[in-house]
């Protein structure tokens, strides 16, 4: 080959190069433009989630409870077998260390939701017999004796 055809060949080459180059430089930067855009309308939907206090959101909350929110939560905790972090995501905020105190262990030791099994009629008389005589909740009832009251037995409550 002539130094000129040679010439000519890197000529080619250098401006095929630059311009594939260029195409891929605009294509990566109207990538990181959408992904950008993306992210941030993502950011925003993910903000308005944690903020609506969805019970898996495990960011934090802005604000502290005040005493009122706090004691909502302790009769949540109480009356209806929640959890803190239950009573948080519904309130919207984060109990404070200062109030932690008005933070009551209930009498009746609670375990997860559902449970395994299905009260039988003795259970269910029982726990009938709590919200009759001490004011239990059905969920406290439930919780003290580790079943759920099936449907069947369920005029048992009263």
């Amino acid at each position: 080959m002539s130094a000129p055809m040679i010439a000519a060949g890197a000529g080619l080459m250098m401006v095929c190069c630059s311009s594939s180059v260029a195409a891929f430089m605009m294509s990566d930067t109207k990538k990181k433009d959408d992904d950008s855009g993306s992210d941030s309308d993502s950011d925003s939907d993910s903000d308005s989630d944690s903020d609506d206090g969805v019970e898996d959101s495990p960011a934090p909350y802005a604000t502290f409870c005040d005493v009122a929110k706090t004691d909502w939560i302790n009769g949540s905790m109480q009356e209806d077998g929640w959890s803190q972090s239950q009573g948080e995501a519904a309130q919207k905020c984060k109990v404070s260390t200062s109030l932690q105190s008005r933070i009551k262990e209930g009498s009746v030791e609670l375990s997860p939701a559902p449970y395994a099994t299905f009260c039988d009629v003795a259970k269910t008389d029982w726990i009938n017999s709590k919200i009759q005589d001490d004011e239990w909740t059905q969920g406290a009832g439930e919780a003290a004796q580790n079943c759920k009251v099936a449907a069947d037995l369920q005029w048992r409550i009263k």
